[in-house]
């Protein structure tokens, strides 16, 4: 994916993605103020490297098929808003 530092939204749901969250990916978006992968068929756990993106105000995963609890590494993300 190259280089996605600057990357402030990320909008990729209902697109019938499917796999796993790649960690190293989500690490990259170190400027990511919204991650929306809502309603795929991603398959994995949440990688703790999530927490990671704290610029984030809104992230959506709902419909996919993740499994596994949520990160404890989220509760780092201060700038998350409640929807």
């Amino acid at each position: 994916f190259g280089n996605l530092t600057q990357l402030e939204s990320l909008n990729l749901g209902n697109n019938r993605l499917t796999g796993a969250i790649q960690s190293s990916i989500v690490g990259s978006l170190t400027n990511l103020k919204l991650l929306d992968l809502k309603r795929n068929n991603l398959n994995s756990t949440i990688p703790s490297q999530i927490g990671q993106l704290i610029k984030v105000k809104y992230i959506s995963l709902e419909n996919n098929y993740l499994t596994g609890t949520i990160p404890a590494q989220m509760s780092s993300m201060e700038n998350m808003e409640r929807c």
